[in-house]
């Protein structure tokens, strides 16, 4: 295949890796420290493989609306740097082998590794992406299927990874709607229906705005007791609502892209709090 130095495009590696970060950490979570290190290395295989093939098998199911977006236009198979055909079997064998090796852990790391490609490739981004502006919401399930993997691996279910997991899917809401905001003319031209396209920017913020409200608030005063952590999240919440409502009064796309960098820190700040700090259940 030619141009093979590019494939390691098709997987979003960044994005990946933060996935299999949330999984990683909600092991060692819920194994109170007590980590098997042969496992720990197992599960993050099993996920990086899994997550890669998905996002790949992703890009040649939506290669045809990527060359129409600006955003996305440069990517690897709507650039010409690969073709669909290469791509997807590479993408279809990783997977394959990450859902083998989350098999051989544990049966309901393998049933969340499939039920995240599933969700995320089949209902998501075949069938539902191009149909209607309630495709995120089917999407969202898709984030929380490497914590509760993580999870299973110990078979230590708690409140916490509920919480934690339902928190995913709502921060996959703002992720990706604060991103369809900024990037509205691409969705339009590329005739996908994302929440802003069909209903407006408007909206679009008012939505985000009873979000980060709403819903993230209740979720650090169930997680965490300790003032310092508890005055930090709140902070992160204080600017996510200024800037979302700051957004439904004036309808400037740019304020989206603020939302997006401090929703992303907030995520990863969330859960290396969650790891280091006592649980506030």
């Amino acid at each position: 295949m030619k141009n093979f130095k590019y494939v390691f495009e098709l997987f979003k590696i960044r994005q990946t890796l933060t996935a299999v970060f949330l999984g990683i950490i909600t092991y060692v979570k819920c194994s109170n420290f007590n980590v098997n290190f042969y496992s720990l290395f197992l599960l993050f295989v099993a996920l990086f493989l899994t997550l890669c093939g998905s996002t790949g098998i992703n890009m040649v199911l939506d290669s045809d609306i990527d060359k129409i977006m600006k955003r996305t236009k440069n990517r690897p198979i709507p650039s010409g740097k690969i073709d669909g055909r290469s791509a997807f079997l590479i993408s279809f064998i990783i997977t394959f082998f990450g859902l083998t090796i989350s098999f051989f852990l544990n049966f309901y790391v393998f049933l969340f590794g499939l039920l995240g490609v599933l969700i995320f490739d089949v209902l998501y981004t075949f069938l539902l992406k191009r149909k209607t502006p309630l495709n995120v919401i089917i999407c969202s399930t898709a984030g929380m299927m490497p914590i509760l993997a993580g999870a299973s691996l110990t078979q230590n279910f708690t409140l916490e990874i509920l919480l934690l997991s339902f928190f995913v899917c709502v921060w996959s809401l703002s992720h990706i709607w604060s991103t369809a905001i900024y990037w509205v003319n691409d969705y339009k031209r590329a005739k996908v229906p994302m929440l802003p396209v069909i209903y407006g920017i408007k909206k679009t913020y008012l939505i985000l705005f009873f979000i980060f409200l709403f819903f993230y608030l209740p979720i650090i005063f169930f997680l965490f007791s300790n003032i310092i952590i508890l005055l930090t999240f709140l902070t992160f919440i204080f600017f996510l609502s200024f800037f979302s409502f700051k957004g439904f009064l004036e309808r400037k796309r740019k304020l989206s892209f603020y939302i997006f960098k401090i929703n992303s820190i907030y995520l990863l700040a969330l859960f290396l709090s969650y790891l280091f700090a006592p649980a506030g259940i």
